[in-house]
C-alpha cells in the first residue's frame, strides 16, 4: 500500500476489503446525450414489450445453462454445475422463484450475493469463437506501414468492465469471504448479460469514432478530456493507459513519440499477442530467425502453414473451417473483399500485403472451378464469370475475359422474367446458351454449391494409403504435366508424342489406359479379377458390384497403382530416357498391391473367385471353405 508491503493480516484484510469496494461503488455516471446522437437501428414497439414480459420455463432453463459450469458460487456454494446437474429435481422451485422476482420487481436480500476470488487471467475462454477478430486485426497490422502523410495509428485500450447492479459481495482471503458490502457496478462472474452489456457500450465509442472518422475531425478523439473521457463518465467504464498500446507506421518516429506522449500510453513493437495470439505483420509467428539460419524442409512448412490457418480459422489446429468472404455481410469480410479484391470483383494478383492471402490467392481460382451458382434473384451472381448456366462460366466459353466484370444475372431480369438486353444477349448467343433452358428464377438471394470432384470419395478412405490416395487425386484433377496440357497452358509448340509407344499425341488418358504398353497392363489386371477396368474410376470401381467387400477395395487398389505407377513410368522415360520392361514392372506393380493391401479389411463371401484373388496378391484373409457344385440326377420310380 503506497509502496509499502503489508504483513499485519488485519491491515491486509481491510485493505483489501476495502479497496474492492471502492471499486465496485461509485458516482452515478453522467451520460451526455450527444454521445448517442448518430443513426442507428432501434427495437420496435413489440420487441420493447416482449422484454417486459414474464420470461418462459424454457427462457428460463436456457438462461441458467448459459451460465459457466465453474462461475465463482455465492455465499450457498451453489456453482453453475450444481443448477445443470441436479435441474430435474429444483427445476419447479427456482422457475417459480424467478417468476416472483418478476412480478414484485425486487429481489431478496443476499439472493444475489457472490464472493470474489483473485484468479489467473487466462487468453482463451471455451466455446468463443475469436477467429474473425484475430484475422482483421492481423489485416489492419499490416495496413499500419504504408506510407501517409501523418502516419496510421491503431489503439488497444484496456477496458475494465464496471455495469451497474445491486449485489453484496465478499473477498475470499487466504480461504476465508472477508467484508460483505453492496455494490452498485459489475456482474457476477459468468453472467450471460456481461458481453451483451459489453458489446452495447462499446457500439456506442465504436459508432462515435466512425462518425468522427467521417466528418473529419479525428483530433477529439485522442483529446484526454474528450471522447474517451466522455465515453469513461457515461460508461462508467476506465481504460487503464499503463496497459493501453499505441501501434503506430508510416510516418516519422518523432511524430510517432509526440503521440504516446500526448495520449499516454506506450508504443507496442511486434510481434506482439492480440487474443492470445501472437502475430506480426505479413508472416506468422513461427520462428523467422531459426528459419533464417537452418533450412526447413519444404514439407514441414507447409504444415506449419496449415496448423496456423486452422488455428486462426476455427480455433483448432487439426480442425478445417470453410471461411465465406464473397456474400458475408459482417465487417471484417467486407474489410478483406475490399482488400483483396479489385472493383470488378477479381482477385487481385499483387500488390497486397497480407497475411492470408497467400492461402486465398492458392485455392481461389479451384473454388471458382468448381462453384455453381442457383439463381434466385441474380443480384449477387456475376453474369459473365460465375457458373450459373451449364457447367462453365460464359468467359470460358467464349475465351474473352475482358467482359464486363460488373454484370450480373439480375441485369437480365424483370419482375422473375427474362428480359435480356442487347449489349447482353449477343454474348450469351455466341455462347451457345440456350434461352429456353435458362433456369427458372426464385425468390430470395442466390445460393452457392461447391460441387465435389467425381471420385473423391474413392480415394480419401481409410482403406487407400494416404501417398497413392495423394498421386491418383492430381490425375482426378488433370494436374499431371502431359505434353498436350503444358502446350495449352503456356500457349508454345511441343512436339507431343507418347514417349511409351511414340505413336499417337500424348494425353493423360493415353498414357494411363490407351497406350500399348498400358493395354497390356490392364488386360493382365482384367484376367486375373475376371472384371472389366475402364479409364474412369468410379466406372472401373462399379464393376466389382456384386464381390465380396474386401475383394471390391484390393480391385480399387490394384486401380490406383496401375495408374500411378504408368505415369511413373511414363516419367522415367522421359526424365530418365529408360524404356519400359514389362517383367520389372510386372513384379513392381505385383509387390506395391500386395504391400497396400495390408490396410483392407471386411468380410469374404465364399466365392471360389475371391480366394483366387485374393491368394494371387498374397492378401491375409480368412480361409473360407468354398462349396463345388456336383451334378445330380434322378429319375421317378418306374410305376
Amino acid at each position: 500500500m503506497n509502496g509499502t508491503c503489508l504483513t499485519n493480516y488485519e491491515k491486509l484484510r481491510n485493505h483489501v476489503v476495502q479497496f474492492y469496494e471502492d471499486k465496485f461503488n461509485g458516482q452515478e455516471p453522467v451520460i451526455e446525450g450527444d454521445l448517442f446522437y448518430f443513426e442507428h437501428a432501434s427495437i420496435s414497439v413489440e420487441e420493447s414489450n416482449a422484454m417486459d414480459m414474464i420470461p418462459s420455463p424454457e427462457k428460463i432453463k436456457q438462461a441458467v445453462f448459459d451460465l459457466s459450469a465453474d462461475s465463482a458460487p455465492g455465499p450457498d456454494g451453489f456453482s453453475g454445475c450444481f443448477y445443470r446437474h441436479c435441474w430435474d429435481i429444483i427445476h419447479d422451485d427456482l422457475t417459480k422463484a424467478i417468476i416472483h422476482c418478476w412480478n414484485a420487481g425486487s429481489i431478496p436480500n443476499g439472493v444475489n450475493s457472490s464472493f470474489i476470488i483473485l484468479l489467473a487471467k487466462v487468453a482463451f475462454m471455451k466455446g468463443r469463437n475469436i477467429h474473425e477478430k484475430i484475422s482483421l486485426a492481423s489485416e489492419m497490422v499490416n495496413e499500419l506501414h504504408y506510407k501517409h502523410k501523418d502516419g496510421n495509428i491503431g489503439l488497444k485500450l484496456d477496458i475494465s468492465q464496471a455495469f451497474d447492479t445491486s449485489a453484496r459481495i465478499s473477498v475470499i482471503l487466504n480461504g476465508s469471504p472477508e467484508g460483505y458490502f453492496t455494490i452498485n457496478r459489475d456482474l457476477r462472474q459468468g453472467d450471460p448479460l456481461s458481453p451483451l452489456i459489453f458489446v452495447l457500450i462499446e457500439d456506442a465509442l465504436s459508432r462515435n469514432i466512425t462518425k468522427l472518422f467521417l466528418d473529419k475531425k479525428m483530433t477529439p478523439m485522442v483529446t484526454r478530456g474528450d471522447l474517451l473521457g466522455r465515453y469513461q463518465r457515461a460508461s462508467g467504464q476506465t481504460v487503464c493507459r499503463q496497459k493501453s498500446k499505441i501501434y503506430y507506421g508510416g510516418g516519422s518516429s518523432s511524430w510517432c513519440n509526440y503521440i504516446a506522449s500526448y495520449l499516454g500510453m506506450s508504443v507496442a513493437t511486434f510481434p506482439d499477442r492480440y487474443l492470445g495470439v501472437q502475430f506480426m505483420p505479413v508472416i506468422a509467428s513461427y520462428y523467422i530467425h531459426n528459419m533464417a539460419i537452418y533450412k526447413w524442409p519444404h514439407k514441414f512448412i507447409l504444415q506449419c502453414e496449415r496448423v496456423i490457418r486452422n488455428f486462426i480459422w476455427s480455433g483448432d489446429s487439426n480442425i478445417n473451417r470453410v471461411v465465406k468472404i464473397r456474400n458475408s455481410t459482417k465487417k471484417w469480410a467486407l474489410f478483406l473483399k475490399a482488400k483483396l479484391f479489385d472493383r470488378k470483383g477479381c482477385i487481385k494478383h499483387s500488390g497486397v500485403k497480407s497475411s492470408i492471402f497467400p492461402g486465398l490467392r492458392s485455392v481461389y481460382n479451384c473454388v471458382e472451378k468448381n462453384t455453381k451458382v442457383l439463381i434466385r434473384d441474380g443480384r449477387d451472381t456475376s453474369l459473365y464469370y460465375d457458373i450459373w448456366f451449364d457447367k462453365t462460366s460464359i468467359a470460358e466459353v467464349l475465351n474473352d475475359y475482358s467482359l464486363d466484370a460488373t454484370a450480373r444475372v439480375s441485369d437480365i431480369l424483370k419482375d422473375g422474367l427474362l428480359d435480356i438486353p442487347e449489349i447482353h444477349l449477343q454474348y450469351l448467343i455466341a455462347s451457345g446458351l440456350e434461352l429456353n433452358r435458362m433456369p427458372i428464377p426464385m425468390s430470395g438471394a442466390d445460393v452457392r454449391k461447391y460441387s465435389r470432384l467425381e471420385g473423391t470419395q474413392l480415394l480419401w478412405r481409410k482403406e487407400v494409403h494416404p501417398v497413392l490416395a495423394a498421386q491418383n487425386w492430381k490425375f482426378l484433377r488433370v494436374e499431371c504435366a502431359t505434353y498436350d496440357l503444358i502446350r495449352r497452358r503456356f500457349k508454345i509448340s511441343l512436339a507431343s508424342k507418347c514417349c511409351l509407344c511414340g505413336v499417337q499425341e500424348e494425353t493423360l488418358t493415353h498414357v494411363s489406359y490407351e497406350c500399348c504398353f498400358d493395354t497390356r497392363a490392364w488386360n493382365w489386371l482384367a484376367d486375373v479379377f475376371k472384371l472389366q477396368p475402364n479409364a474412369n474410376l468410379i466406372v472401373s470401381f462399379k464393376a466389382a458390384k456384386g464381390r465380396s467387400h474386401i475383394a471390391r477395395d484390393l480391385w480399387l487398389i490394384a486401380n490406383l497403382v496401375l495408374r500411378s505407377e504408368l505415369w511413373q513410368l511414363r516419367n522415367k522415360a522421359v526424365f530418365e530416357d529408360k524404356k519400359p520392361i514389362w517383367s520389372i514392372f510386372h513384379k513392381r506393380v505385383m509387390k506395391l498391391i500386395q504391400d497396400y493391401s495390408i490396410r483392407l479389411k471386411g468380410h469374404m463371401n465364399n466365392s471360389a473367385d475371391d480366394v483366387v484373388v485374393l491368394n494371387y496378391f498374397r492378401v491375409q484373409h480368412c480361409s473360407v471353405k468354398w462349396h463345388q457344385h456336383v451334378a445330380c440326377f434322378w429319375l421317378p420310380p418306374e410305376l
